[in-house]
């Protein structure tokens, strides 16, 4: 072997050297920046979850858990939704087939005001006891969920007079039912980067299980900021990947699920579905 050859090879070997500390640098790096991050995902994982249905899709077995979508409940004008009959009569019926059911509404000025939504609260709330057992209605029902957005057009200070109403009638049904709020909060000038501050969300979210939407940084840092167990996700195929998966928006979010055992399930999800 001649005196180049041995260089050649000298050089090869010296430059495989480099690379592979240049290798191990980055990969150190890398290694510090991950762990250097916090750790997200809900633990345990949600094992069940929750589905949302219009009040023509009623089916007692195709579900492990229901949301019964009421939307703005048709009042004046074009308001979108089913009638408060049908949201009534949809969620006594999952009640006594045994399915643990959420009455959906969403809260839209231009459908009622403030007082009308509370009237409607109450009609459920009456309806839902004068047509189901005491004891169905303890294990099954879960109770009134509002979905609250900025773009509905009420203010904070009006969501928070209505979802105090909800607190309270809520409080008074025997066993106590829950209650959810699923906002979505838009992109915003706060230095969270949303249109409501963390003070905000928790304001309207009040002693309401949190049910996010979670499908923008926005959401998440919003639901996280307290680091609160018994969070509902509310996820969808139907939103842009990669928060179209269970997996990655329940990855996002501290603490436990929303825990209700019933039916040989115990934490929870929420998957939204469009009408």
């Amino acid at each position: 072997m001649s005196i180049h050859d041995y260089s050649s090879r000298s050089i090869r070997i010296e430059r495989r050297h480099v690379f592979v500390i240049i290798l191990s640098i980055l990969f150190s790096a890398t290694t510090i920046v991950l762990l250097d991050q916090p750790t997200y995902a809900q633990n345990p994982s949600p094992d069940s979850h929750f589905y949302a249905v219009k009040t023509s899709e009623y089916t007692p077995d195709s579900h492990r858990g229901v949301v019964v979508q009421g939307l703005g409940l048709p009042g004046s004008g074009n308001c979108p939704g089913t009638t408060l009959a049908g949201l009534e009569a949809e969620t006594v019926n999952y009640i006594n087939n045994h399915l643990p059911v959420f009455s959906e509404i969403s809260p839209q000025d231009y459908c009622h005001s403030v007082s009308g939504y509370k009237n409607i609260i109450s009609d459920v709330v009456n309806y839902v006891a004068a047509n189901t057992n005491s004891s169905d209605e303890e294990t099954y029902w879960d109770g009134i969920m509002v979905d609250e957005e900025p773009a509905f057009g009420f203010s904070v200070s009006q969501l928070e007079d209505l979802n105090q109403y909800v607190s309270n009638t809520m409080g008074q049904v025997p066993g106590y039912p829950f209650w959810a709020t699923e906002n979505f909060v838009p992109a915003g000038s706060h230095p969270d980067g949303c249109a409501w501050t963390e003070a905000t969300w928790d304001a309207v979210t009040g002693n309401s299980i949190p049910a996010p939407q979670i499908v923008t940084n926005c959401m998440v840092t919003l639901a996280n900021h307290n680091a609160t167990d018994g969070i509902l996700v509310t996820w969808s195929t139907s939103y842009a990947c990669p928060w179209c998966t269970e997996s990655y928006s329940t990855g996002k979010i501290h603490g436990a699920p929303f825990y209700h055992p019933v039916n040989g399930h115990s934490y929870w999800s929420n998957r939204w579905a469009p009408t």
